[in-house]
């Protein structure tokens, strides 16, 4: 019935790098070297924030039907009221209650005094079921506690056929939010949630979705602020979305896209193998903020892009322990929609891709307006994600040309035909050359090399904000990517599809007080421990992983096997769950479930490739067959680590809808093809 809210976490001083850690156990300060001091509390008001304490959409929901139409009752489901991307009309799994009808529930003494909080909505299928031109219809939505009114919301919807639905529709079919604290309840209130229609609505109306979106209750905390010291410092975590990690200066590349990376990497430790779980956003994303592999965290598909409220965030971790918490956010995937806010006092979101510039000023501002505070600062941009537009300045610096010689949105569509519209090579590759010639291939490299130098300046931008306001020497700042970006490099292009290195290996540097500089660490690592490090420089811990590594010590990472997935993937012409792992100089990948290019069904077990990274760092020599020993030991690795962590998934249902699939087409996940 939702996650249990922890109690008041106990202000721990942060340990210096070097200190011992136990995930799981609590430290006592004064038994290790170097710590010591309190953490001082800031000035001003104590921060307010809620915890889920019920989720009224459970397995094992509280509420009963009290009254519905004869063949229409209650249900749980997925509704959205539009496929628009700029309106508040997202997917959200919702109590569908048909009108008129009625259910209700009672508010247990487990509960304590919490919140009621939904959003009221008719789903989009509804728009489309009524006649172009019909009136308007106007659905009532009422919340009754103890037998009084509380809150009502009217509804509006009107006809329209899809493409008037996404052009003109917006500002009527979105979600309506009940208040954060409009409905407050305690232990015994009875709940009435209503749905009516208006009097002489003819009864041959199709059923009307009307829809309770995100039904839960929620729990009220307080808790003081306080203050960033060297010893106690901010934390700042920015995620370049697509960064290769060898298109970067810190990584030996020799074209200058990364000065002001550069100019961290001195200030701190750059990690020379670090690996995303993923080759996509989603997965990857959810990792560096659980520090969870995808099989644990459980979001793994374009259906299940929901992070589930039970996971504990690093947000919420470090909100726990007096943090001021923001996040800004380039990419519409990592959105409020999909509970990536989860901890975050302040998201910020936006509908479309979008460029440094385009959330940059508004992070500065915050910054400006909490700087006094210590925070926790989530920076996700996205200059390097398609379409890629740089400016004038940086389009002729790295392309040659102040002009695109195809349109910015051509990698994505042409990732598709790669896919769809051609069969594999012989190699099993994507057969590029058929449709990509060498100037083409030429000029999707040295655009994103532009996008990549542009995202670095929206970086710079922020460094000289932070020294401005005297923040250089008590914040600490992770610099990492979600995924990279294949660029013809094995005849494909963008990312998800496999697990070649270009697509899984990451930049990751982490600077700032107690952090040795201008260090460099050998081994391959997952930049999953991101999330447990920075919990743990904040004072705190981040709970569920079990195997959590602390990589601010400045030694090199231990050898242990790194693992990544895409349940997304294209294996030799058809779609295809992928698992790799690295150890050693050895990478493995193994396609489950894709197709042969001579067939389109794998054998039993799937198929493999290996590969030995020290002789073949290009990946161009497959040598599954001569090392059928290393094959064999490798899938066992991966399905032993599988078995692991699969009961660890969280249970949820899908919350993925209309809006989603249309997120998904709009910023080239998937095409329109697939709805």
């Amino acid at each position: 019935m939702g996650r249990a809210t922890p109690p008041p976490r106990t202000l721990r001083p942060s340990c210096p790098p070097g200190s011992l850690w136990v995930p799981g156990l609590a430290l006592l300060a004064l038994a290790l070297p170097g710590c010591g001091g309190s953490v001082q509390p800031a000035p001003g008001p104590p921060m307010v924030y809620t915890r889920l304490a019920v989720d009224l959409l459970d397995d094992e929901p509280r509420w009963q039907s009290e009254s519905h139409v004869p063949g229409r009752p209650p249900r749980v489901e997925v509704a959205c009221p539009s496929r628009d991307q700029v309106s508040d009309s997202g997917d959200q799994l919702a109590l569908i209650l048909p009108p008129p009808a009625a259910v209700t529930f009672e508010v247990s003494d487990d509960d304590g005094p919490v919140f009621l909080r939904t959003s009221f909505g008719v789903d989009l299928s509804m728009a489309r079921a009524l006649s172009k031109g019909a009136p308007a219809l106007e659905i009532t939505f009422g919340v009754e506690v103890n037998g009084k009114t509380v809150a009502t919301r009217q509804v509006t919807v009107r006809s329209s056929d899809a493409q008037e639905e996404v052009t003109n529709q917006t500002s009527h079919n979105s979600w309506v939010r009940l208040g954060s604290r409009e409905v407050p309840l305690l232990p015994g209130d009875q709940v009435r949630l209503t749905t009516s229609l208006p009097a002489g609505t003819p009864s041959t109306l199709p059923e009307t979705p009307a829809a309770f979106g995100s039904l839960r209750l929620e729990r009220e905390h307080t808790r003081p602020r306080t203050l960033a010291t060297p010893t106690h410092p901010n934390l700042v975590l920015v995620v370049m979305d697509t960064e290769r990690w060898d298109r970067t200066e810190p990584y030996g590349y020799e074209r200058p896209t990364t000065p002001h990376l550069s100019a961290l990497a001195a200030r701190g430790l750059t990690f020379e193998e670090a690996y995303s779980t993923s080759s996509w956003t989603w997965p990857a994303t959810a990792s560096m903020l659980t520090g969870l592999p995808p099989t644990a965290h459980g979001i793994r598909v374009h259906q299940g892009g929901y992070l589930a409220h039970e996971l504990e965030t690093l947000a919420e971790a470090l909100q726990e322990v007096g943090f001021s918490t923001a996040a800004f956010v380039a990419n519409p995937l990592v959105s409020q929609t999909h509970n990536y806010s989860q901890g975050f006092e302040h998201f910020h979101g936006t509908p479309k891709m979008v460029k440094g510039d385009g959330i940059l000023p508004q992070t500065l501002e915050w910054l400006a307006a909490h700087g006094d505070e210590r925070f926790f600062l989530y920076l996700h941009l996205a200059d390097t994600h398609t379409p890629h537009l740089p400016s004038e300045e940086e389009m002729l610096e790295f392309t040659g040309r102040t002009e695109s010689l195809v349109p910015p949105t051509a990698l994505v569509t042409r990732s598709f035909v790669l896919k769809g519209a051609l069969p594999p090579g012989p190699d099993g590759l994507p057969q590029a050359e058929k449709i990509i010639g060498p100037d083409e291939g030429l000029w999707y490299s040295d655009v994103y090399d532009a996008g990549v130098h542009q995202g670095d300046r929206a970086l710079g931008e922020l460094l000289a904000a932070l020294k401005q306001m005297g923040h250089t020497d008590d914040t600490v700042i992770a610099y990492t990517s979600d995924h990279g970006e294949e660029l013809l490099d094995h005849k494909s292009l963008g990312h998800a599809h496999e697990l070649w290195e270009e697509l899984v290996r990451v930049p990751l540097i982490l600077a700032g007080p107690g952090i040795p500089k201008n260090t460099r660490l050998p081994g391959a690592v997952s930049n999953r421990h991101l999330g447990p490090t920075l919990a743990r420089l904040g004072g705190t811990e981040l709970g569920a992983p079990s195997d959590a590594l602390f990589l601010a010590s400045g030694e090199a990472p231990p050898e242990r096997p790194i693992f990544f997935e895409t349940h997304e993937g294209w294996w030799k012409g058809s779609t295809a769950t992928l698992y790799g792992v690295r150890e050693g100089k050895w990478v493995l990948h193994w396609g489950l479930d894709g197709g042969q290019a001579e067939r389109s069904a794998a054998p039993a077990g799937g198929e493999v490739r290996l590969y030995d990274l020290v002789e073949d760092r290009a990946q161009k020599n497959n040598l599954a067959r001569a090392e059928p020993k290393q094959v064999e030991r490798l899938k066992r690795l991966i399905s032993e680590e599988l078995a692991r962590l699969e009961s660890q998934a969280p249970r949820q249902k899908s919350r993925t809808g209309w809006g989603t699939r249309a997120l998904l087409e709009a910023i080239g996940y998937a095409s329109g093809d697939d709805e």
